[in-house]
């Protein structure tokens, strides 16, 4: 920190320069959005710098896409079913349970994985943003209370319960038809219903 507490980084910030921004040439430098997205599945970034009685700022590129709920309303116009919207996102999903193995690793948690936390590139691929909840795994935070969202006592494995709950969100808000989804999630026999009930045997 600077000369007070109301100075000091946000934990976005850091956070933002560790994981996305790792790999990069320099702190600053753009390049292309495969390259970004090779370098951890996070939303990386461009700038910070301190305004005066203003605070830090962090500038990350504007996705126009948006997050996963604009996706979600987008593609609802299609009339796609579940299994369908699956075929389309389910690997690109995948990158964000990458991305947070790779923070996990590292010792820490995201705490705070929700579908409009999840970007959509200009290349299509889901990036991971808002880091300002990233906290380490000895943090006092997890070390008294279950996460709120999942009842898991393990944050890393709440990140991931939550990131799972999120795409299965998406198919939802996704489809053409909510009832569908819900009768096939009971039923456990479309391909993406499987996978989240093997998920959750695991």
């Amino acid at each position: 920190c600077f000369r007070g507490v109301a100075e000091r980084w946000p934990a976005e910030i850091p956070a933002t320069l560790y994981f996305a921004n790792v790999d990069a040439p320099g702190e600053f430098s753009l390049g292309t959005d495969e390259r970004r997205r090779r370098n951890g599945g996070f939303i990386y970034a461009l700038d910070y710098f301190w305004v005066k009685d203003g605070g830090w700022r962090l500038v990350t590129p504007f996705l126009k896409r948006g997050t996963l709920e604009t996706l979600a309303e987008l593609v609802r116009k299609k009339a796609l079913s579940p299994s369908e919207v699956d075929a389309v996102y389910r690997r690109r999903f995948r990158e964000v349970v990458e991305a947070l193995a790779k923070m996990h690793e590292r010792g820490f948690s995201h705490d705070d994985v929700k579908m409009d936390n999840i970007f959509v590139a200009d290349t299509g691929a889901f990036l991971l943003g808002d880091l300002g909840n990233v906290r380490e795994h000895g943090h006092c935070y997890h070390s008294h209370t279950p996460d709120v969202h999942t009842g898991l006592a393990d944050y890393s494995q709440g990140d991931t319960e939550r990131a799972v709950r999120s795409y299965l969100s998406f198919l939802r808000s996704a489809c053409a038809d909510s009832t569908v989804f819900d009768r096939e999630f009971r039923a456990k026999d479309e391909g993406w219903a499987r996978f989240y009930w093997r998920y959750k045997a695991d």
